[in-house]
């Protein structure tokens, strides 16, 4: 068995189970900023994302906090297809 884990910071996880009480990270692939995991297609062996494109963030705030994110982009939903080929290879088809 296998999870997926994107982190909202670029970054998606895949996680296999060893044994029923053990798990190993088995890849850590790059998505766009913000992907979400939405699907996984076993036959095809692509897990499919999406996120929100974004203009330019303005300015941290003084003082420090977390700084604010750019204004979405009207009418633009990027999905991105992450393709799992190997242990050793990834090939990745974002569109």
């Amino acid at each position: 068995m296998e999870a997926f884990s994107t982190h909202g910071n670029g970054t998606l996880t895949v996680i296999k189970e060893k044994s029923s009480t053990s798990f190993e990270v088995e890849q850590n692939l790059e998505t766009m900023n913000g992907a979400r995991t939405i699907a996984f297609d076993s036959k095809t062996n692509h897990i499919l994302t999406m996120s929100q494109e974004r203009g330019t963030a303005p300015p941290p705030p003084p003082g420090g906090g977390r700084p604010p994110q750019g204004t979405p982009v009207p009418g633009v939903i990027p999905i991105s297809a992450k393709s799992r080929q190997s242990r050793d290879g990834v090939t990745s088809t974002d569109g």
